[in-house]
């Protein structure tokens, strides 16, 4: 296999150099193009980096700075002069390409998405229609991700495109039709492209680390320079990063375009160790062979790849700015997205806002995060029935690995599948029904909850069922909330729950919508078209093991805004397990305390309104932890929740129990940290106050 790399930042290149070698690929047929940076520090550090393989050519490009037009007399003048220095450009491209020849190259692996003079290597090589792989550099491949799935974050996608100078024009977008991402960060892309996963971070260079419990790190960043955060706010968080660990060593390993000056204040004011290693602090690791106490970021990818390098110890800590940090709020939207994808994609990274009081208690605790050997599934058994009740104007035409593949019947002109009957309920109870689907050629549909009687009565929620999202329905007749989960495969994972007014028999109808804007559950069938349905199924999964005999345990969780999370419990000893659903508000429309599942049987799952943790949501807007829930014991044998309202819930057996690190619909993690706790009742974020 002939490789072309086309980078610019170390971390580029050595990404470069992890795809060659994790694809078993060949440095002697592997070509470099380095396109260098205005610093000429970033293109050593490059250079030295890709300088320990034995590349078959190593090709040297300067920087590409597009000219502006306001520095022009003329638009004519500026179109005329920017045309020469593209095609400046291209020449040197050509000359590369001269010498290491076009054919043949099977892969084009480019650093970043958006520059433009990354996208021109593919002129010479589109002939041969290699695959073009996205290398992982920092927030960029979540942002194209989103960008060629949904069209979401056009702007920061898009920004490196250059104005077109017309005909005489020497550059070209390039777009690629198909894209591979080389990242480790598995998420919704595409159907036309495909991910494969970085595993250098799992890999043996980050095995057996030594930990330097007198050591706390943090990971510098540039928000000063760049003119993102004000210069006293950002001294002020890294002094309560300080104050956290009074007791340890601090070493700060600075961004590499963090300003020296800068730096100077940084030491005298924590006194902490200025590092002047060059290579980035995920090298450091790699060569040292060590890990920190704690490792402290402002919002960096070094939360997302040194979590999974010193996984399942949860060293990465990320300390969220407040408002006050940001020079302007408009320019803090990445910083933003940064810090909630560090929050909402990794298991093993804590936020905390520098303005919470007694942190250093909560690092002092122990934890519990370890996994153990035992496991819970999720309870009840599924009954032997299908995933519907009966099908109008549609026709089951496959069944395979589990998936029903539903088709529209031509002379039908209503085409939905009623997924269950229900019987009334007391008005503090809700109902929730939870299924599979793929949306295949209808990805819009229509949920509705009808009175199985006579009455015609009904509420209902439209929704794009391939679109992760939150949907809630009311009227006089009943209550309706969809919540979709949409995983890397494009399945989606549908959670409805649902509520009428009064205690009257229901029946749960799925009905597919056609046609675009305003879109209509009547029309004519189309009989190749339709959508698979599956059920939910069981699975075990790996547990923390709490001794809550010994002392109330403290369990922070995962809670993003829109969404609920179900907290499976078991006591030791027991064979039954327990649910409790968890949100962060949106269900509070329900006015219900419990739910039942009947396709779980006919249990009672307490719904509790978790609060947030403080100093997040506000900043975060896309997530937010729970304050924790405290499970303790009552006798030795019932234990209880107590959550911001008091004890809400007998959960098992006791006097131990283990707790589910997953969700049990969509198999996320959703438990973060778990904590002795010595004052329950006062609990918040896992700390005292």
């Amino acid at each position: 296999m002939k490789v072309l790399v086309v980078a610019t930042s170390p971390l580029q290149v050595q990404n470069g150099i992890q795809y060659i070698r994790q694809t078993n690929g060949d440095f002697s047929r592997s070509v470099l193009a380095h396109v260098g940076s205005a610093r000429d520090e970033d293109n050593e550090r490059a250079l030295t980096i890709a300088n320990r393989e034995a590349w078959a050519r190593i090709g040297r490009f300067p920087p590409f700075r597009p000219l502006r037009s306001k520095d022009f007399v003329t638009v004519e003048d500026w179109r005329r002069e920017e045309t020469s220095n593209r095609a400046i450009f291209i020449e040197e491209i050509a000359r590369f390409f001269t010498e290491v020849g076009t054919s043949h190259f099977e892969t084009v692996l480019l650093g970043d998405y958006r520059p433009m003079s990354f996208r021109q290597f593919l002129q010479a090589t589109e002939h041969g229609r290699p695959e073009v792989v996205l290398l992982d550099d920092g927030s960029v491949s979540r942002y194209v991700m989103r960008f060629r799935e949904t069209g979401a974050g056009k702007e920061e996608a898009t920004r490196g495109i250059l104005p077109h100078l017309g005909a005489e024009d020497p550059f070209r977008i390039m777009e690629p039709t198909s894209l591979t991402y080389f990242t480790i960060y598995d998420e919704p892309i595409a159907q036309s492209d495909k991910i494969l996963l970085n595993k250098q971070y799992e890999g043996a260079a980050y095995q057996d680390l030594r930990l330097l419990d007198n050591e706390v790190w943090i990971c510098g960043a540039n928000h000063v320079e760049a003119r993102l955060a004000k210069q006293n706010e950002y001294i002020a968080i890294c002094a309560a990063v300080r104050s956290w660990f009074p007791d340890k060593v601090v070493r700060y390993f600075p961004h590499r375009r963090e300003q020296a000056e800068k730096l100077e204040i940084i030491q005298s004011k924590i006194s902490a160790n200025i590092e002047g290693y060059k290579y980035g602090i995920e090298e450091y690791v790699r060569e040292t062979k060590t890990r920190p106490h704690r490792l402290v970021v402002f919002g960096s990818t070094v939360a997302d790849t040194l979590s999974r390098a010193f996984a399942p110890s949860d060293t990465v800590v990320v300390a969220t700015p407040s408002e006050q940090y940001f020079v302007k709020k408009e320019r803090s939207d990445h910083i933003r997205n940064v810090i909630r994808d560090n929050l909402r994609s990794n298991t093993h990274v804590t936020g905390i806002s520098p303005s919470t009081s007694n942190v250093g208690r909560w690092f002092s605790a122990e934890s519990h995060m370890e996994r153990v050997g035992r496991s819970i599934q999720s309870p009840g058994h599924l009954p032997d029935k299908p995933m519907y009740e009966q099908l109008d104007g549609l026709k089951r035409v496959t069944t395979k690995a589990g998936w029903a593949r539903l088709c529209e019947q031509k002379s039908a002109h209503v085409h939905r599948a009623i997924l269950g009957s229900f019987p009334g309920a007391e008005q503090d109870t809700a109902f929730l029904h939870v299924f599979k689907i793929r949306t295949e050629e209808r990805y819009a549909f229509k949920l509705r909850l009808a009175d199985a009687g006579e009455g015609g009565d009904f509420v209902e929620a439209s929704a794009m069922f391939d679109v992760p999202g939150t949907h809630k329905r009311e009227n006089d007749f009943g209550r309706i909330v969809l919540e979709i989960e949409v995983n890397s495969e494009r399945i989606s994972t549908v959670s409805v729950f649902f509520k009428a007014q009064k205690s009257v028999p229901t029946k749960l109808l799925l009905i597919a919508l056609q046609g675009h804007g305003e879109r209509v559950s009547r029309h004519r069938g189309i009989v190749q078209n339709g959508f698979s349905l599956a059920r939910l199924l069981p699975r075990e999964v790996e547990t923390l093991s709490l001794p809550t005999s010994r002392q109330p345990c403290s369990v922070q969780t995962r809670l993003t805004p829109g969404e609920s999370i179900f907290l499976v419990t078991r006591g030791h000893g027991s064979e039954k397990a327990t649910l409790i659903c968890i949100h962060s508000g949106h269900l509070t429309t329900l006015t219900a305390t419990s739910l039942k599942m009947p396709i779980f049987g006919d249990f009672i799952i307490p719904i509790v309104h978790a609060q947030k943790a403080d100093g997040l949501s506000d900043l975060l807007h896309g997530v937010s932890m729970s304050r924790p829930i405290v499970i303790a014991s009552q006798d030795e044998k019932m234990l209880t929740c107590h959550g911001s309202d008091g004890v809400f819930a007998e959960i098992g057996l006791g006097p131990d129990i283990d707790v589910a690190l997953l969700d049990f619909r969509s198999f996320k993690p959703i438990v973060l940290h778990a904590h002795e706790s010595t004052s329950p009742s006062r609990e918040r974020f896992g700390l005292t106050y």
